[in-house]
């Protein structure tokens, strides 16, 4: 049987529930949105993004995954922005930050609802969740649409990426 929660595991869990925007009780759709984002995909789109890490975003803002803002003064402001649009391309205080945003991005975005549904199926269904079971579901990260995933396939297929899904975290005792 499982052990009821201390009130700590519950007061994480309700504020977990809160940052994804969940209502406390519906653990299910909490385990869904709190869930992987396989590494090769990460990966992938964070070279893409940066330019392999050289861009000015990257550079000076730690804007690894080219995270838009609407917020005037949260970020930097793209030199070829088109004419009338209002974006930044958001800031972060390091990369932990910029990759943190990204992923919890992916978790409660609408535009990334295919990507979760398709990840809940894997998962259900038991199966490695990898970048490219999920890559064709990002269509809507970028502008470019299908070039842009063509072109995250590509880094991954190229680069090997798709051993770094395999990867686990370790922990050791120091």
């Amino acid at each position: 049987a499982d052990a009821p929660l201390t009130r700590e595991d519950e007061e994480w869990i309700a504020a977990l529930a809160d940052r994804y925007d969940i209502d406390r009780t519906n653990m299910d759709e909490l385990i869904n949105r709190v869930d992987v984002v396989p590494p090769s995909l990460a990966v992938a789109q964070a070279a893409e993004e940066s330019g392999w890490g050289t861009s000015r975003f990257a550079v000076e803002a730690n804007a690894v995954f080219g995270q838009w803002t609407f917020r005037k003064g949260s970020g930097v402001v793209p030199e070829r922005r088109d004419k009338g649009k209002r974006h930044e391309v958001r800031s972060f205080e390091g990369l932990r930050h910029s990759v943190a945003a990204y992923s919890h991005n992916l978790n409660i975005h609408w535009a990334y609802k295919k990507f979760r549904r398709k990840r809940h199926e894997l998962r259900t269904a038991e199966e490695t969740i990898t970048g490219q079971a999920l890559v064709e579901t990002l269509h809507k990260y970028s502008e470019r649409g299908s070039k842009y995933i063509k072109t995250i396939v590509t880094i991954m297929r190229v680069n090997g990426l798709g051993a770094l899904d395999d990867a686990r975290l370790q922990d050791l005792d120091v």
